[in-house]
């Protein structure tokens, strides 16, 4: 109860006088805390730990300092794991997934994530597969919480405590059941984890040892690269030390290795992070969009500032933007006018001898301090000229704040999609899920020839080649759109897959990136790379959507913080007791026993 009604136990305490009043009541306090108590098992360690944060003051070094920082997890990783697998099976939860996991196996998945406010926590937690819904934010257990940046050196500082803590799950036994540990995350925390140097290295893949220049190749041409594992990263590593570890030379030296990899997992169990796949492939899609529209209100703007005469009803931003430009442009060329006729004057002042530069050296002419101070004269306001026309040839229309590029974000809020504003215009959640639909895509590719032929009717100065772009948008973005959806759709499900639709998934991502490359000439990128190279073999190898297995579990963990971090909000000064009450409130709620017993959620009426 407490779980479903963010209740505290003062709440509680209210509620069972009221109860009493009605003659009935509930399970009494001392009873409710033994319960807690029995399931926590004194299995949690809170501790103040050095970490390393970004710091602004004279005390930090090189932008960064080292504190003590609040730090949760758990004595016995297998312990916790071993109780939730108790308890599923006496509620007989546990679950194969019709021959996905092997009958005498356990699937854990182990991952990790930033984020929440206000308290912002680097959790680390695991997800039981063997249960009907793996991959639910109530399937995910956090087993340790920190509250500093994840860098690499404070996940390896928090790994120092738990680390052979994961090494023992991989080699437990539960009911003669052998545990198999799977990897999930965002692209940055795989990279972290296997040792590579960034998102942005050269061999970027955790999958694979292929180059960025060569994903440039279809796979079709080139084949498979050399798949990485746990002993070449290890040996790469070995390299890189024996070569000084040096970064700039790591491409050359260890592909891109230089640090061992923090988890006992095999890279081939690297869940391929389809949520974050989506969300970053489908920006670089509509970046390609946006660019193509902003060059079409750059057409319409040379067009309306080559007529030269302001717009007589200005009734649009845009249009104001053009009078506005158009008013700089006549300021500055009245300032350059007036610059050149001051010069005309000064120059009639000065000795011919001393303006031709190329007979000044054999010219012997004694100068007066007035003609000193004319010359002077002379080169600032030449200098200002030259500024002068730099200024005007900088006047320009602003990066998507034209009539065409500018109409793209209310689209998107039309469907319920709203860019993030302070973190480069990304999306985030279920964005492309909403977007990958046909109503969204139709308003999308019809957005530029709907805005650019309104223009074109109402305006004499719009030109013909701002239709002609137009139409080309939408003859290139419409089958690319529909494409990646087609992709997106098909991989980003739990439901069963069948062999036909194994194959038609690897047709349509080759089918996508294809007209990628060959319509809008952009550069693959790594989670493109990963679409192309290793979604088909993920959802070959497991037969089921990637929604079963990806990241989106551990991203829903953030959200359930901030609801417990309401009531915690009398610790905000005791921030080790409130990490410490957090984390046994996470463990008690999501324990199965106490899940059996909460409240289904109502259904609402599209979901019926």
């Amino acid at each position: 109860m407490m779980k479903d009604m963010q209740a505290s136990w003062q709440a509680l305490r209210d509620q069972r006088r009221y109860l009493k009043v009605l003659k009935t009541g509930m399970a009494s306090e001392n009873a409710m805390l033994a319960r807690r108590e029995e399931i926590l098992d004194n299995n949690i360690t809170a501790e103040m730990v050095p970490m390393v944060h970004t710091c602004d003051t004279a005390e930090g070094k090189s932008g960064y300092q080292t504190k003590p920082t609040p730090m949760v997890y758990t004595r016995s990783l297998n312990a916790l794991v071993s109780s939730h697998l108790d308890a599923h099976e006496k509620l007989g939860n546990l679950h194969w997934h019709d021959g996905l996991i092997p009958s005498k196996e356990i699937w854990i998945k182990i991952g990790a994530d930033k984020g929440g406010k206000p308290i912002s926590t680097m959790k680390f937690n695991f997800q039981i597969v063997n249960v009907k819904e793996p991959n639910s934010a109530n399937n995910t257990i956090n087993f340790a919480l920190f509250e500093a940046q994840d860098t690499v050196t404070n996940v390896n500082i928090a790994m120092a405590h738990f680390g052979e803590q994961l090494a023992d799950l991989k080699a437990m036994e539960w009911r003669g059941m052998k545990t198999r540990l799977l990897l999930y995350g965002d692209c940055e925390f795989i990279c972290k984890s296997y040792g590579i140097l960034g998102c942005n290295a050269s061999y970027a893949c955790p999958y694979c040892e292929g180059s960025y220049q060569e994903w440039q190749t279809p796979l079709a041409e080139r084949g498979p690269f050399p798949k990485r594992s746990l002993l070449n990263i290890n040996q790469n590593n070995q390299h890189f030390i024996a070569d000084g570890a040096r970064k700039e030379k790591a491409k050359v030296i260890s592909k891109s290795i230089v640090r061992e990899p923090l988890f006992p997992i095999e890279p081939e169990d690297i869940v391929v992070p389809s949520l974050h796949l989506g969300l970053g492939i489908y920006k670089k899609l509509f970046d390609h969009l946006e660019s193509d529209c902003h060059d079409i209100d750059s057409l319409i703007y040379k067009g309306m500032m080559m007529d030269g005469e302001e717009v007589d009803q200005a009734d649009s931003n845009f249009e104001q933007q053009v009078n506005k430009q158009i008013q700089e442009n006549e300021r500055l060329e009245k300032k350059i006018n007036k610059e050149r006729d001051e010069l005309e004057d000064v120059l009639e002042d000065i000795p011919l001898q001393l303006l031709d530069d190329s007979k000044s050296e054999d010219v012997q002419v004694t100068v007066s301090p007035k003609v000193l101070g004319l010359i002077a004269r002379k080169n600032q306001i030449q200098t200002n000229i030259k500024s002068l026309e730099e200024s005007k040839k900088k006047v320009g229309l602003q990066y998507g704040k034209g009539p065409v590029a500018s109409g793209l974000d209310p689209l998107l809020k039309k469907h319920k999609v709203e860019r993030q504003a302070y973190h480069g215009k990304s999306f985030v959640g279920n964005h492309v899920n909403k977007l990958c639909k046909v109503a969204p895509i139709k308003d999308l590719v019809d957005h530029a020839v709907d805005t650019t032929t309104m223009m074109y009717n109402k305006s004499d100065d719009v030109p013909v080649a701002a239709i002609k772009k137009a139409k080309d948008i939408k003859a290139t973005y419409e089958p690319v759109l529909t494409s990646y959806a087609e992709v997106h759709n098909n991989i980003n499900h739990g439901r069963q897959l069948s062999d036909d639709e194994i194959i038609h998934i690897g047709t349509s991502i080759q089918q996508f990136l294809s007209l990628y490359r060959r319509d809008l000439h952009g550069r693959i990128s790594l989670k493109m790379h990963i679409l192309e190279d290793h979604t088909t073999d993920q959802v070959a190898k497991f037969k089921t959507g990637l929604g079963k297995l990806n990241e989106m579990g551990g991203e829903a963990t953030h959200a359930d913080q901030n609801k417990d971090a309401r009531r915690a909000y009398n610790l905000q000064h005791q921030p080790l007791k409130r990490l410490h009450f957090l984390m046994k409130e996470h463990l008690v709620k999501l324990h199965p026993d106490i899940r059996a017993k909460s409240l289904k959620n109502k259904k609402r009426k599209y979901e019926e």
